[in-house]
């Protein structure tokens, strides 16, 4: 999402966020649509990791802002 404000360049928002299994196993990354990557873990929409090891809960994010 872009937040545009008058007289000041548009911002893009990126998270970090960190993501836990049952059995307490951490996955960070990184993205620009949060939601979205959420929901691609949670329903293992992509094989490697995050699906493997059944990591699904959303434990931690923090939000930036970046100049486009």
């Amino acid at each position: 999402m872009r937040t545009r404000v008058a007289g000041v360049p548009a911002l893009k928002n990126y998270y970090l966020y960190i993501m836990a299994s049952k059995s307490r196993t951490l996955y960070t990354g990184v993205t620009s649509n949060l939601e979205r990557r959420v929901l691609q873990h949670r329903r293992k929409l992509l094989p490697g990791f995050t699906a493997r090891y059944n990591i699904n809960r959303l434990w931690c994010t923090m939000r930036w802002l970046v100049k486009s």
